[in-house]
C-alpha cells in the first residue's frame, strides 16, 4: 500500500493553496503539519489533518487484497484579530468548503486521482481569549473514500529479501505444528513470536531498532526514551466459529491486533508518523496469509484502520499512531487420549449357612475405553459396547 494518507493530505493542501486568493489566506499559511505551533504563525491560517482512517470493506482478495478505506479529513481554519471577527471566520470556513467540494471526485487532478469521493460532514467553531486579541477556530470535517492494495512488486521483492535474511534468523516457533500441538497456549505465543520476527527482519525498512520492538505494552518505553519504538499487543480474542467437533473440537478464533508506534520529532511530525504507519501496514500485509512462514500460525491477517494522537511534554512533541488489524487462527481443545483402565470382578464362595467363606478378586487387563467418531466405547477382547449415543 502506498502512503495514500500523505498523498491525499498533500493534494488537499495543493488545492487550497491554488485557491489562496479566493480564500484570503497566503499560500505559505496553509499547512499539512498538525503539530505546528500556532504561536509562531501569522493569522489567518489553515491546517490540514488526516488523523484517522477505517476500512469500509474488502473489494477483492486476488491477486492481492484491495481495501476501500474511509479517511477522516479535518481542516482547521484559524483567525485572530481585535474585536468581532465572526464574519471573517464564516467566510474563510465557507470558502474552504466550497473549494474542496469542487473536487469531491478529484476529477481535476492532473496526475492521478487520489480519492474516489469526498463528502462534507460537519463543522464547529470555538473561540479563545489570547491577551487583547481574540482567537477563533472553525473545524471542518470531511470523509474521503479511497482504494488501496498491497504492492505486488513489493511482495515479490520481499520474497528474496526474506530468503536472504532468514538463514541467519532462528524463529522461536516450533518447526512442527501438528493439530495436537495447536493449543490455545501455543498458538497465542506463536502469533506474538511471529509478529516480533516479522518486524525484527524489517528494522532497516522501519527505521526502528530491534531493541525498541516490544510485545508487552506494560514496558516503560516512553519513560526510558527508547524512541522511535513499536508496541505489539493482542489483548483480547473471540470465537468466530467451531469448525469441527471430533475427534477434538477445533475453534476458529479472531484476535484484534494493535500496533502502537511512538516517535518524537520537532519538524514535519505528521508526515513522519504517516510514513511509519504506511511502512507498518505494508510489512504486515505482505504476510496476510503468513505465506512466508514454513509453519504458518494464522490463516488470515486483515487491516482495519489507524489513528494518530499528538501530545506535548514541555518542548517535546510526541506522535503516537495506533494501527489495527484482525488475525484469524485455529486452535484445538486439548484431547485426553483414553488410557487403559483397571477393571476387576469379584467372585464369592458361600457355605451352607449362607456366610462368605472365600472372596477372590480377578483383575481384567484386556478391557479398556476407546473413542471413535466422537463415541465412547468399552472394548473387551475385540468386542465393542457403545456407552453414549
Amino acid at each position: 500500500m502506498n502512503n495514500y494518507r500523505k498523498a491525499i493530505k498533500n493534494r488537499i493542501v495543493s488545492i487550497l493553496q491554488s485557491a489562496s486568493n479566493e480564500l484570503g489566506v497566503n499560500s505559505n499559511k496553509i499547512f499539512s503539519n498538525r503539530a505546528r505551533e500556532l504561536e509562531n504563525i501569522n493569522f489567518p491560517c489553515i491546517i490540514v489533518n488526516t488523523k484517522k482512517e477505517t476500512v469500509k470493506r474488502i473489494i477483492s482478495d486476488a491477486p492481492v487484497r484491495e481495501y476501500e478505506i474511509e479517511l477522516d479529513l479535518e481542516i482547521d481554519c484559524w483567525v485572530q484579530k481585535n474585536g468581532e471577527f465572526i464574519d471573517e471566520l464564516d467566510n474563510l470556513a465557507g470558502g474552504v468548503i466550497d473549494v474542496l467540494l469542487r473536487h469531491d471526485l478529484d476529477q481535476f487532478n492532473p496526475i492521478e486521482p487520489q480519492w474516489g469521493d469526498l463528502v462534507y460532514t460537519n463543522s464547529e467553531q470555538t473561540f479563545y481569549e489570547n491577551g487583547n486579541k481574540n482567537l477563533a477556530n472553525n473545524k471542518i470535517n470531511f470523509i474521503v473514500t479511497y482504494q488501496a492494495k498491497a504492492d505486488l512488486d513489493l511482495v515479490n521483492d520481499f520474497d528474496e529479501y526474506f530468503l536472504d535474511i532468514q538463514l541467519n534468523f532462528e524463529p522461536e516457533i516450533q518447526e512442527e505444528n501438528t493439530p495436537a500441538e495447536k493449543t490455545f497456549k501455543s498458538q497465542r505465543k506463536a502469533i506474538k513470536d511471529r509478529l516480533k520476527q516479522i518486524f525484527t527482519l524489517a528494522t532497516g525498512e522501519l527505521g526502528i531498532s530491534s531493541n525498541n520492538i516490544f510485545v508487552n505494552r506494560s514496558q516503560e518505553w516512553i519513560a526510558n526514551q527508547r524512541l522511535p519504538c513499536l508496541g505489539i499487543s493482542t489483548k483480547q480474542e473471540s470465537v468466530n466459529s467451531i469448525l469441527a467437533d471430533a475427534p477434538t473440537r477445533l475453534y476458529q478464533m479472531q484476535i484484534p491486533l494493535v500496533i502502537d508506534c511512538l516517535i518524537e520529532t520537532s519538524t514535519e511530525l505528521a508526515d513522519s508518523l504517516d510514513d511509519k504507519i504506511d511502512k507498518i501496514i505494508q510489512i504486515l500485509l505482505r504476510h496476510e496469509m503468513d505465506q512466508k512462514n514454513s509453519t504458518p500460525v494464522w490463516g488470515d491477517l486483515t487491516y482495519l484502520g489507524s489513528e494518530q494522537v499528538f501530545e506535548e511534554d514541555g518542548n517535546k512533541v510526541f506522535g503516537i499512531a495506533q494501527i489495527r488489524f484482525s488475525i484469524i487462527y485455529q486452535a484445538y481443545a486439548q484431547s485426553v487420549e483414553p488410557s487403559e483402565i483397571e477393571v476387576a470382578f469379584v467372585e464369592y464362595t458361600f457355605n451352607e449357612s449362607g456366610s462368605e467363606t472365600d472372596l477372590v478378586i480377578f483383575p481384567i487387563t484386556d478391557v479398556f475405553l476407546t473413542q471413535e467418531d466422537g463415541y465412547l466405547l468399552l472394548q473387551e477382547n475385540g468386542s465393542k459396547i457403545q456407552l453414549n449415543a
